[in-house]
């Protein structure tokens, strides 16, 4: 439960403090709906005529205003506040009429075993500062039941009942879940490929590996999202493999059987142009096994499965940081790019240059932090006697930023760290000026 009685007491009674009237901002907005609530026992389908703002209409304060005068003169609410919520059909108007009631404890007997309280609160979306009306019960039980089906109970049954707590003007809800058994999976169709290719497919959602991961599609399975996405995700793996880097998937919603408590799908795979990437003029690796992990961990396509000319970039980007930090720091990567209606090719021509040490990382400025703790501080590492350094392009951005955090955390808000690399052939020398700034002291 997500509050004993009295401290919900006390969060409505402040809330109810603090309530804002609508302020004149809104004005002109248009309205998606006009509520009035209360205490369930009062009929308030009478009082809807003495409402001057109307749903479908604009926002006007002025209404609001009058609205509220004409439901204190009945003499039947101690107060009336409004409440107004930006959603999407438009502003949602509330006419709060005391006595009130106001969401209270919320219980999901029967469901809890199988999930989390808190992500079943977060379902049913019933705020405790919110007051109760019970269309928005019935809401919330269409939620859950809807939830409940994603993740395969679609025998579900849930009764929601409410207790007005009069004494401090609480609705507590109460959703009785009957879950019934998860269905398993039933059929599951490819479509898209052609046949062969299609069979290849479902395969992969059947194999070893995916029933080792919990990605197996196999009929009998049970039916849940984390297993569906992973079977999915096993294909885009097989398709990635197979250099189909731009592919689409998608997932048809079930089809359930009660006779047999099992659920069809259909996956509809649109595998799209085949995507040849090619590294010329350098190798990733002697070892061609070795080489080509290292291409499909340098070009981002691969872990993306899917194609556009940022990913391209980045490879690019990728590809010089990986020479650099080799050594090469004059490597230049340049990109050819060519596009058929069912082949892409990209070729990465890369010409490393010649192979550079770094002989010295120096520091300009520094006056408060030594050069020993600067130099622990950043990952550009100079050479020595088994290495000719650790430098790149990336490894010098991620330099400057480790400084930066180094001196704001010292109380220096302001610094600027301006890097420069100088290339003495074959050697690099990276220097970091530093422009400390005012020190900010705490007492």
């Amino acid at each position: 439960m997500r509050w004993l009685a009295c401290a919900a007491f006390f969060f409505v009674l402040t809330f109810r403090l603090f309530a804002q009237a609508p302020v004149a901002s809104y004005d002109g907005q248009p309205v998606g709906a006009v509520d009035l609530v209360t205490d369930p026992s009062i009929d308030v389908q009478d009082l809807r005529r003495l409402v001057a703002q109307k749903a479908g209409e604009p926002y006007s304060n002025q209404k609001i205003q009058d609205s509220i005068q004409a439901l204190e003169r009945t003499g039947i609410f101690k107060k009336v506040e409004v409440q107004v919520k930006p959603e999407a059909p438009g502003l949602h108007v509330m006419f709060v009429m005391e006595p009130a009631y106001y969401y209270g404890v919320t219980k999901f007997p029967g469901a809890e075993k199988a999930f989390t309280y808190t992500r079943l609160l977060q379902v049913v979306n019933l705020p405790d500062q919110d007051p109760f009306e019970e269309k928005n019960v019935q809401k919330a039980k269409t939620a859950l039941v809807n939830f409940l089906q994603i993740h395969g109970y679609f025998q579900t049954q849930v009764d929601p009942s409410t207790d007005l707590d009069k004494a401090h003007g609480l609705a507590n809800v109460t959703f009785h879940v009957k879950l019934g058994k998860r269905a398993k999976i039933g059929q599951v169709e490819v479509q898209g490929p052609p046949p062969e290719e299609a069979r290849r497919l479902l395969g992969a959602t059947r194999s070893f590996r995916a029933a080792a991961t919990g990605a197996s599609l196999k009929s009998g399975k049970a039916y849940t999202p984390k297993r569906i996405q992973a079977g999915t995700q096993v294909l885009r793996q097989y398709l990635i493999k197979h250099n189909h880097l731009a592919s689409q998937i998608q997932v048809s919603p079930p089809r359930y059987h009660p006779e047999t408590n099992r659920a069809d799908f259909t996956i509809t795979v649109n595998e799209g142009p085949a995507v040849s990437v090619r590294i010329a003029g350098a190798r990733l690796s002697w070892i061609p096994f070795l080489s080509e992990r290292n291409k499909r961990k340098a070009i981002p396509l691969y872990q993306e499965g899917t194609f556009d000319s940022d990913l391209v970039e980045e490879g690019k980007r990728n590809l010089i940081n990986y020479f650099q930090a080799k050594g090469y720091a004059d490597v230049k990567v340049n990109t050819v790019l060519q596009r058929q209606p069912d082949q892409i090719s990209v070729v990465y021509n890369v010409d490393k240059g010649k192979k550079h040490k770094l002989e010295q990382v120096a520091f300009r400025g520094n006056q408060h932090i030594d050069e020993d703790e600067l130099t622990e501080a950043v990952p550009v590492k100079k050479k020595h006697l088994f290495s000719h350094g650790k430098f790149s392009d990336k490894l010098v951005r991620q330099s400057v930023k480790n400084l930066k955090a180094l001196y704001q955390d010292r109380g220096f808000e302001e610094v600027s760290i301006t890097p420069e690399v100088v290339d003495k052939e074959p050697k690099v020398v990276v220097t970091f000026q530093i422009a400390e700034g005012p020190q900010t002291q705490v007492d």
